[in-house]
């Protein structure tokens, strides 16, 4: 398991660079930073940056100044929206469940 291997390196030589990491194990850069972000290994200070401004962050895509932000902006938007009288709508009515157990091709 390539994530096995990547943990086993880090508590053997401690914090390592994601180019670093990808050089010693063979595991893309991507797939090492996505593991960062998703806080599944624990990232060296200044490894992941915000996605929006650029500060350092310790895991996910955004700082907590930007998640504000957004939240902040969406929240405007629905408000909008609303006001508008154009609230949005689904393009396909929701599927409901049925009652009692789901039929499918793989019943006997």
């Amino acid at each position: 398991m390539q994530l096995g291997r990547l943990r086993a390196l880090l508590a053997e030589r401690g914090p390592l660079s994601a180019e670093e990491i990808s050089r010693e194990t063979g595991v893309p850069v991507e797939r090492v930073l996505r593991w960062l972000r998703e806080g599944r290994l624990q990232p060296v200070p200044g490894a992941l940056r915000c996605r929006g401004c650029g500060r350092p962050v310790h895991a996910g895509d955004l700082c907590g100044l930007c998640r504000a932000d957004m939240v902040r902006e969406v929240r405007e938007a629905v408000r909008d929206l609303r006001a508008s009288g154009r609230e949005a709508k689904p393009d396909r009515p929701r599927r409901t469940l049925r009652e009692g157990s789901p039929r499918g091709r793989f019943d006997l």
